[in-house]
């Protein structure tokens, strides 16, 4: 079926709901979800990080594996197959939406699947951010989560929406533009978090002034660029980090702090532990 068009009143509407969080967290499967058929009372949002699993609903059967999202709406039925014996680990968010019907309306999981790589790495960005703050606690954070939620859900929403024909009205063009600043934003970011970066250094570069560009970050994105920009460098440097492939003083240069002091301090806020546990395997 054809998505269905997004009007300019309907945006609005998912503009002005944020998403409320259930539950989140990682999830080992159990093999009796694979063999039962059941449902849940609330979208279910699933993001492998070890193993693949098949969810299997009367629409179809969808795989994925690790960096992959399946969507779940309220009350389907469905299987989630994988193999026993290598077994799954996903990342799991349990959420209710006053927008899930007309979300649905317009996105499935065929749809996600089909997404340009660059949409898919932005959506995986996304949620490795909610990902680090699952064990937060705090009304502030809740916040913020589920802005970065409904983020990740309008990156979906607007990547599967049919290209209108008509002459886009004045609104619409200025939220696209909106949309595609947060996107350089982010894509500078992420090739340069190894450097030196400023907010007034960044908004030059984008023909903006600091103050414009923080605003429209914040507004797209439901996050601070520097709150990015730290979730960017902290994931990275807790990969370099594993295993002891690198050292606290090597994983800080690697990703911008000049400082393994400074670096060690933001990490432990960011993760709740040092980094040295995370450099032994922790």
């Amino acid at each position: 079926m054809p998505a269905k068009p997004l009007s300019g009143s309907t945006l609005d509407a998912f503009l002005g709901n944020l998403p409320r969080i259930r539950s989140m967290g990682p999830y080992f499967f159990d093999p009796v979800w694979a063999r039962e058929t059941h449902a849940t009372d609330c979208v279910e949002l699933l993001y492998p990080t070890q193993g693949h699993v098949e969810l299997v609903t009367d629409t179809g059967r969808f795989k994925a594996g690790p960096g992959d999202i399946l969507l779940n709406p309220t009350g389907t039925f469905h299987r989630d197959e994988f193999d026993f014996g290598a077994g799954v680990h996903i990342f799991m968010v349990f959420f209710s939406w006053p927008m899930e019907q007309e979300f649905f309306a317009r996105v499935d999981n065929r749809r996600l699947q089909r997404l340009p790589r660059a949409a898919k790495a932005e959506m995986r960005s996304v949620l490795e951010q909610i990902r680090a703050q699952a064990g937060d606690a705090g009304a502030a954070q809740s916040l913020r989560t589920r802005g970065r939620l409904l983020a990740l859900l309008l990156l979906a929403l607007e990547e599967t929406a049919p290209r209108s024909r008509s002459r886009p009205v004045r609104r619409s063009f200025g939220q696209r533009r909106r949309r595609r600043l947060a996107r350089e934003a982010k894509r500078h970011l992420d090739a340069h978090y190894h450097e030196v970066i400023s907010l007034e250094g960044l908004a030059r570069s984008l023909r903006v002034s600091p103050s414009y560009l923080s605003h429209v970050f914040s507004t797209e994105e439901g996050t601070s660029l520097i709150s990015y920009l730290t979730a960017l460098r902290m994931n990275r440097a807790k990969g370099l980090l594993a295993g002891g492939r690198m050292n606290v003083s090597e994983a800080a240069r690697a990703v911008g702090y000049t400082d393994a002091n400074y670096f060690s301090k933001a990490f432990r806020r960011f993760f709740g532990h040092p980094p040295s546990y995370s450099r032994a395997g922790g």
